[in-house]
């Protein structure tokens, strides 16, 4: 194997379409993961390998992180032509990483960039490991971009079910689960939260408790994609009490122009571009949905933000979903049906929920406590990743040694 890591510093590749000053969650996402492992392996090289594709979005503040960029090749809207597109890029990211670095971590933007990935360093002898935020190939089916049994999926299918990583990191148990239900036994995993925000003693808390003669505000930040049913917020909206309930919608993705045109003319909803913090610590809770389908193949970051500001959240999607087993005490869960359906008494009981000062309290506290557990958590995990990867730097100098 080739792997070229020497005592002084071992070279790795984070590798996602976005980076910084890109606003994209993953740019944020592989940003977070690039500073703390800097923190925790100083004498490593690391570097951001990403294209120069723009998510259309607010910008992050732009950290000080070496970045290798490839083009762009499409920037349209037409689907496959952006499939096709982002499956080259991913292929280019890859490959460049794979040559120049010893160790690459791989996160799942473009679709299908394990898959690259796993041939990329196989080819070139270089340790893998893999981020799953969402998990491809089965995400073209659950959003409905090819059916369940057509030949393309299976045959990615069973590539996927072949790839080799040294080790893998999900967003929560139940992924990890899934995973290894399409490929075995997985080697050393990791869960690392995402969505983590400064712990709340360094964000004071400033929604107050339901007071029963003013309006509670509710809020959606975020991507409305292939992961959400858009019609189950508009099936709460809907039945909410305007005069009771208020919502503050700052949306983007796939079906945002859809639920815009849907709402525009309702009473108790208010469109914004962007929801500062403050506009998220003040709202009385947090909409956070995941589409029935999408259970396991991606996680919500939004219920982790909720929590880390000591906010509460109503969860629209299935009870087996990680966001619901890890983070439920803090919020009221909105099931919903196999045909993305909500039933109506289960919105009803959870806004009611919403609105009792007791129940309100009960979650706000258990959002606190939450909060600093994750954060616990996602130290806890980086430590692990890190010592991984030092045990990668001494075996790969060991056979280097020994050659």
């Amino acid at each position: 194997m080739n792997r070229a890591g020497n005592a002084s510093s071992y070279r790795i590749a984070i590798v996602n379409r976005f980076a910084p000053p890109d606003g994209a969650p993953t740019a944020t996402a592989a940003a977070e993961l690039a500073h703390d492992l800097a923190a925790a392996l100083p004498h490593a090289v690391i570097t951001l390998y990403a294209s120069n594709a723009s998510y259309n979005t607010a910008a992050s503040c732009a950290p000080n992180l070496p970045t290798r960029r490839t083009r762009s090749i499409y920037a349209g809207k037409w689907p496959p032509a952006r499939l096709a597109a982002s499956l080259l890029e991913g292929w280019t990211l890859a490959r460049r990483a794979a040559r120049e670095a010893d160790l690459v971590i791989s996160l799942s933007d473009p679709p299908l960039l394990s898959l690259w990935t796993d041939r990329a360093c196989r080819a070139h002898g270089r340790r893998w490991i893999e981020w799953t935020l969402d998990r491809y190939p089965d995400f073209f089916a659950a959003a409905g971009l090819i059916g369940h049994h057509h030949p393309l999926l299976r045959f990615l299918a069973g590539w996927d079910a072949r790839v080799r990583h040294d080790a893998v990191i999900a967003l929560g148990a139940g992924q990890l689960s899934h995973l290894a239900g399409k490929r075995g036994p997985l080697p050393t995993s990791i869960v690392l939260p995402v969505g983590l925000i400064p712990p709340p003693a360094l964000t004071p808390n400033r929604g107050p408790p339901p007071d029963p003669t003013l309006p509670l505000t509710l809020i959606y930040a975020g991507n409305l994609g292939e992961a959400h049913n858009p019609s189950a917020l508009t099936a709460i909206l809907n039945r909410a009490d305007p005069a009771r309930f208020r919502f503050r919608l700052a949306v983007r993705g796939r079906h945002a122009a859809g639920l815009h045109r849907q709402l525009a003319n309702h009473p108790a909803v208010s469109w914004q571009e962007h929801l500062s913090t403050d506009d998220l610590s003040a709202a009385a809770a947090h909409l956070v949905s995941l589409s029935v389908r999408a259970t396991h193949l991606s996680v919500p970051s939004k219920a982790v933000t909720a929590v880390c500001l000591g906010r509460p959240f109503l969860f629209i999607g299935a009870a087996e979903a990680d966001t619901w087993r890890d983070l439920g005490c803090a919020g009221w869960l909105i099931p919903e049906h196999p045909d993305g359906t909500l039933p109506p008494a289960a919105i009803d009981a959870a806004l009611m929920g919403l609105a009792d000062p007791a129940q309100h309290d009960a979650r706000t506290t258990a959002a606190r406590a939450l909060a600093m557990k994750l954060h616990e958590t996602r130290s806890a995990a980086i430590a692990t990743i890190a010592a991984i990867i030092r045990s990668f730097q001494r075996q790969d100098n060991a056979d280097s040694a020994a050659v």
